[in-house]
């Protein structure tokens, strides 16, 4: 569904106007296209689960660090508190600050390793995942959409 978008000029006078029409009338069939094609709505679909799966994530870190402001509390303010001296509770706030951020990859190392032994297991050629959050610039691209004025670039 692709409207002709060349408007033929004869005279010379009027060839700025001719273009600007032939920009605007490729602009419209651009914007026409982007709202009914497949790869929009998939780029769509894709944008809104990245965006909802960052906001679980931001929660979860909200409630992380919620955790650890009332375990900090109670390590410090606690009926036992007196018992832990000052160096091991540094110890102890460091290492649940740093926790998510050692833990996470180490659990995607040891699925992937399992993910591996099965594979050997199967006798299949095993491929690395790919598990991965797309981020809105790789998926801007994968999509055809511009990063400037988010409109498709069709081709």
């Amino acid at each position: 569904m692709s409207i002709s978008t060349q408007i033929s000029c004869t005279d010379t006078t009027i060839d700025d106007a001719c273009t600007a029409l032939n920009n605007q009338a490729t602009e419209q069939n651009r914007e026409l296209e982007a709202e009914y094609s497949t790869k929009y709505s998939k780029y769509l679909y894709q944008l809104e689960k990245n965006r909802s799966g960052n906001f679980y994530i931001i929660w979860v870190y909200v409630v992380y660090y919620f955790l650890f402001i009332v375990f900090t509390a109670l390590l410090f303010l606690g009926s036992q508190s007196k018992k832990i001296n000052l160096k091991m509770k540094a110890v102890y706030i460091i290492v649940i600050l740093v926790f998510p951020y050692v833990v996470v990859p180490i659990e995607l190392k040891i699925k992937e390793l399992v993910v591996y032994l099965y594979d050997i297991t199967l006798g299949r050629p095993s491929t690395p995942t790919q598990w991965a959050v797309i981020g809105e610039t790789k998926m801007f691209r994968k999509y055809g959409v511009s990063e400037t004025n988010n409109k498709t670039t069709l081709s």
